[in-house]
């Protein structure tokens, strides 16, 4: 073997005279643009080949620009693409569009769902504001029976007798305020209003849910009349008429069991339309509103209806049965204190059996007892409670009468307050 340096570096001749090939393997440097490195020294001896790295680091000096990754031999799928998984789409895409569609169908579906079961809530809002709009042709009057039929009006006998006060809607008479009619058959009276409102969706629920009440001590609400030449909100016809008439009669005999049961009934209806969260108050409450039915049971009616409250003044007799905050501030709509200072007036009816104010018998016009009460003061002027010396009447509910129209609405008891004493008190009778 033959070993010398030539021109272009080392040569080895064998001994059959070949020359044994070296190769090197440069690569580009970081530096000059023509500057060179020598990456590899490749030697070969017969059958051998010798291999020497002239770097420290292949991944570094060789395969920098690769990321510092040598490439695969083969590369991942293969020459032909065959060792490669099946894209995910190309292998499930049956399954793929046909939980797409029944996704789809899915959706609408439940969006179909949803607008029927919107569609089914409009249509019942609807058919429940029909059963409470009231058309005017609807409305017919009772026939008239004659004079004497028109003016009958008998209160013959106490609470406890057969016979008892009632008054035939042919012996009513149509007034400024007050309308009667016959509905489907059965008597009505209707409340003519001088105003009428532009109702809102609260107003729409607050319709709904009074048309659908029923109430041992509410005055079935039968609905508003729109069309007619006034309008009118239509109520069930109580044929003994109202407490105040009743009490204005004079003829009844009133004990105090039957007493309490009737300031009972009164305290019921204010107290379930206290803690109704759509009805929240009266506002209104007067003996006037206090119907009397075939049973001797008080049902108030004109509860509600605050959009026709919070427009309609209120008149100058109304006013009796107000609490003084009311008068002053002038509150259309009215309050739960207020209704307790109202309640206390029409239970000062009841145990004295005198109308309001016993306005007959004092010398105070309605004006002059609306101007003192809003006026107020240290001992502002209230009804005076002198009850029947025979009547065997707790104490207790003179005391109650006196703190439910106190001054200052604050204290005022809650209605709750007053229900659970009137409970115990007629437990005591």
């Amino acid at each position: 073997m033959l070993l010398y340096l030539g021109f272009s570096g080392k040569v080895v001749i064998d001994e059959n005279g070949n020359r044994l090939p070296i190769y090197r393997l440069y690569g580009k440097s970081d530096g000059a643009e023509n500057d060179r490195i020598s990456l590899v020294i490749i030697e070969t001896n017969g059958n051998n080949t010798t291999w020497k790295p002239q770097y420290a680091n292949e991944y570094t000096a060789i395969w920098k620009n690769w990321g510092g990754q040598r490439p695969r031999s083969r590369p991942i799928c293969d020459f032909d693409g065959s060792a490669c998984p099946v894209p995910f789409m190309q292998q499930y895409l049956g399954v793929v569009i046909a939980v797409v569609i029944i996704g789809c169908g899915l959706i609408c579906g439940a969006l179909g769902l949803i607008y029927y079961v919107y569609r089914v809530k409009q249509n019942e809002k609807v058919n429940l504001d029909l059963q409470w709009q009231i058309p005017f042709m609807t409305l017919q009057k009772p026939k008239e029976k004659g004079e004497f039929a028109k003016s009958m009006r008998s209160i013959t006998s106490s609470h406890s007798s057969t016979t008892s006060t009632r008054m035939t809607m042919e012996s009513k008479h149509d007034s400024d305020r007050h309308k009667y009619y016959h509905l489907n058959a059965d008597p009505i009276v209707a409340k003519v209003h001088k105003a009428k409102p532009v109702l809102t969706n609260s107003d729409f629920v607050e319709l709904r849910f009074m048309k659908t009440l029923e109430h041992d001590n509410l005055n079935k609400f039968l609905g508003l009349s729109f069309d007619s030449p006034m309008f009118l909100s239509c109520w069930k016809y109580c044929s003994r008429g109202s407490l105040k008439d009743i009490i204005e009669a004079g003829s009844m005999s009133f004990d105090a069991f039957f007493m309490i049961a009737l300031i009972r009934d009164v305290c019921e209806a204010l107290y379930f339309i206290h803690n109704n969260s759509i009805l929240q108050q009266h506002g209104h409450l007067t003996s006037k509103n206090c119907l009397v039915d075939d049973r001797w049971q008080i049902k108030v009616e004109f509860y509600g209806l605050k959009a026709i409250k919070a427009i309609e003044p209120r008149t100058m007799h109304s006013h009796l049965w107000s609490a003084p905050e009311i008068i002053r501030y002038g509150n259309m709509v009215g309050t739960k204190p207020g209704d307790i200072y109202s309640f206390a007036i029409i239970c000062s009816e009841i145990v004295t059996k005198k109308a309001v104010w016993n306005i007959s018998e004092i010398a105070l016009s309605e004006e002059e007892i609306v101007y003192r009460v809003k006026k107020g003061g240290i001992n502002p002027l209230r009804p005076s409670l002198n009850i029947d010396p025979s009547l065997d009447l707790n104490p207790s509910v003179l005391h109650l009468i006196r703190d439910c129209w106190t001054e200052e609405p604050d204290l005022r008891p809650k209605i709750d307050m007053v229900r659970s004493l009137l409970r115990a008190m007629q437990k005591g009778q």
